[in-house]
């Protein structure tokens, strides 16, 4: 991301020097900001603003540019809020990779005096504990007290946002059937149970669910080349941020959420590092030509890496030879767990040291298939490089097993069924004419167009599908009629496709038949899936499973918008920022979002990542019914807003 800012503002510094504005409101958009700031002189900037918080950061070219922009902001009003401007917090962190790349020292000398500068009495094992498993001195009945408090607090701070929509105490109430009094209406059960308890969840939290695997469970892992505190070089982990201006590299086999796979496959990488006449990337010269490894570890036995290189200034010859020599190094594990399969070339003459999960990175294939496979839920699955797997396939498991039960197909056909059988499944529509044109001057007027749908189902929306692990485990249900899935990743949709034939003796022709895959951005393609696959007589039920940011607030707006649509489930791997994707679902009908909201109806924190911070959150949310009455709020129903402060 540094370095798309970094593109943007169309230079290559190693930093960038950041400022930080806090009392914002909350409303203000990325627009309203950069007119605002526009206006104040502030003319060469990046601005990040996340949507419903009261904070932005300005990103700067130098510190001089970030201080007169400090000068001109602090104190001032925006949006009738007095505005608070300071560095970042982390800016004397930047200053020491500043200092780093002044000094002229290379990598290896910075992480010597590191170690020799390092004033901790942790050895170098426990301060990469601490780094990338910061739990692992409690038990875990103690990690998971502490991830429940975490997730509590992310979905008490969702119960509290939702109050903003509740009448304030002195406003005037508006007239029965109205539609701020249905506005009213609709977000009433929040002033209800959150009512003299601002402790008061909009919805039962259930215990978390344990990890099955609390050691060695990543199936996916990313190794640093660098040099040790011995000044040895080695494939491992950094003992922290390159940006904090950390760049000492510990070995792998001392991370103890890595797979015993990986820790070997990272000890061969170490012994190629240290014998190839080629150079480890140096990121503050930025020469050299190793640069890091991703390392994928399946179940199957099926391992893959993908070696990261800097092309410049490499000879290709003697790079076609170490890779040779690489090759020879892991041929020795032949037949063994930590045997790999198929290995990847990335060419990365960035800034960025890493491997970019985007459509456009290309990768070369020095041996093997290019892929790995793993079992998941009794089916099997091929994983390209770049496609989302989860990273604990234990986990995923688990997680995927509850997202199949709270779907509850069952009770989705028993509801269709109770209902009076519809006469028709049919959609009849007259396409817009096209504009006149010189070439074709005269407009046909279009001829009506009828799809049918068939017999009434449920149809299932797996949007952010990755490699279609959630949809392909329900698609044998008997009540499931279609199921469709979307990834931006073609090579995503690609494997999710061949998954599917790959799964033919399980899910049978008839399951086979009910799957469709598109390779686009959810927000671009939802309309089209919905018109192309929904029915109105049909029950459609949506699972989420975004990336960390959430999904694009256009496909909430889709969601909404669609009245087949009763139930959402919504499995977030960062719930304070899924959070905007959770109230716009839940708020009040708008014109941005039409028809009835939906409702939290359960949720329930799940643990795929011992020893680290991170949680996922499974939520359920359920189509409100509409109002049967026009009434305005009762009086106990009106609440005092959120205390902003």
């Amino acid at each position: 991301v540094t370095q798309r800012v970094q593109q943007n503002l169309g230079y290559t510094a190693p930093t960038l020097y950041r400022l930080r504005l806090e009392n914002l409101s909350k409303w203000a958009s990325k627009k309203d900001m950069n007119k605002w700031l526009t206006k104040q002189g502030i003319l060469d900037f990046s601005l990040k603003k996340v949507p419903d918080q009261n904070e932005a950061l300005l990103s700067f070219k130098s510190e001089e540019e970030r201080d007169e922009a400090l000068e001109k902001l602090d104190n001032k009003v925006f949006m009738k809020l007095r505005v608070e401007a300071f560095p970042a917090a982390s800016e004397k962190h930047r200053r020491a990779v500043d200092d780093m790349h002044k000094s002229g020292a290379s990598q290896r000398d910075v992480a010597l005096s590191q170690a020799a500068k390092k004033n901790d009495d942790r050895d170098p094992v426990e301060q990469l504990a601490d780094t990338i498993t910061p739990l692992w001195t409690k038990t875990y009945d103690e990690q998971l007290m502490i991830k429940t408090q975490c997730m509590r607090k992310a979905v008490l701070d969702f119960s509290s946002k939702m109050e903003r929509y509740l009448p304030k105490r002195k406003e005037r109430l508006p007239e029965p059937g109205s539609q701020q009094a249905r506005c009213h209406e609709q977000v009433a059960w929040v002033g209800k149970i959150r009512q003299g308890n601002r402790d008061a969840l909009l919805c039962p939290m259930l215990p978390i669910a344990r990890a099955p695997v609390l050691e060695g469970y990543r199936n996916k892992v990313e190794f640093a080349f660098g040099w040790n505190t011995k000044g040895e070089k080695v494939a491992g982990f950094l003992l922290g941020q390159y940006k904090d201006g950390v760049v000492t590299v510990i070995e792998a086999n001392a991370a103890r959420n890595v797979s015993t796979a990986a820790a070997a496959i990272g000890q061969r990488l170490t012994t190629f590092l240290r014998s190839s006449t080629l150079d480890i990337y140096d990121r503050i010269h930025r020469t050299g030509t190793w640069r890091m490894a991703m390392v994928r570890t399946q179940r199957t036995g099926e391992n893959m890496v993908i070696i990261s290189i800097n092309p410049e200034g490499v000879d290709r010859a003697v790079l076609e030879t170490e890779l040779t020599s690489l090759r020879a190094i892991f041929d020795e594990a032949k037949g063994t767990p930590f045997e790999v399969t198929t290995m990847l070339l990335h060419e990365n003459a960035l800034a960025f040291n890493g491997i970019a999960e985007v459509p456009d990175t290309i990768l070369r294939t020095l041996y093997g298939p290019g892929a790995v496979h793993e079992t998941l839920l009794g089916l099997k699955f091929r994983i390209s490089p770049l496609a989302f797997f989860q990273v604990t396939t234990e986990g995923a498991e688990v997680l995927y097993g509850l997202i199949r039960d709270w779907c509850n197909l069952d009770e989705v056909a028993n509801d269709r069924s109770s209902r009076p059988a519809s006469s028709s499944n049919t959609l009849t529509y007259k396409p817009k004419a096209k504009p006149a044109t010189e070439d074709n001057p005269i407009v046909n007027e279009p001829e009506e167009i009828t799809i049918d749908y068939g017999p009434p189902g449920t149809v299932l929306l797996d949007l952010c599908c990755g490699t279609g692990t959630i949809g392909l485990t329900m698609a044998a249900a008997p009540h499931v009629k279609k199921v469709v899935g979307v990834d931006i990743i073609q090579a995503a949709i690609a494997d999710a496709l061949y998954n599917v034939s790959l799964n033919v003796d399980t899910l049978g022709e008839e399951g086979v038949a009910k799957m469709s895959y598109y390779a686009k951005p959810v927000e671009e393609i939802m309309m089209q899936v919905i018109h192309e696959h929904c029915g109105p007589a049909d029950d459609v039920v949506v699972v989420l499973d975004p990336p960390r940011v959430g999904v694009h607030y256009n496909v909430i707006r889709h969601i909404r918008a669609c009245k087949r649509i009763d139930r959402v489930i919504y499995a977030a791997c960062s719930a304070e920022q899924s959070l905007g994707n959770w109230i716009d679902l839940c708020r009040p009908t708008s014109s941005k979002f039409p028809n009835e909201p939906f409702r939290p109806v359960r949720c329930q924190p799940v643990d795929l990542f011992p020893h680290t911070k991170k949680c996922e959150l499974v939520l359920e949310f359920r189509r409100a019914e509409a109002p049967k009455a026009t009434e305005p709020a009762e009086a106990s129903e009106v609440v005092d807003p959120v205390d902003e402060s």
